[in-house]
């Protein structure tokens, strides 16, 4: 049987921030490409953390 892992939106929060650092450590995206059975959010949140003040989104 698969088991279920229920994740809030503060654990995508964080796990967005974390993943925010490691990636801009790692290379300087210029696109986010979201999957939109749930990818939406966490791509918003990470977009966030990835935007540099002053630049167009």
């Amino acid at each position: 049987m698969v088991q279920k892992v229920y994740v809030t939106y503060n654990d995508v929060h964080k796990l967005c921030q974390n993943s925010a650092e490691r990636i801009l450590n790692d290379c300087k995206p210029n696109l986010i490409i979201a999957i939109g059975g749930g990818g939406y959010v966490p791509a918003r949140i990470l977009r966030s953390f990835l935007k540099k003040p002053g630049n167009p989104n």
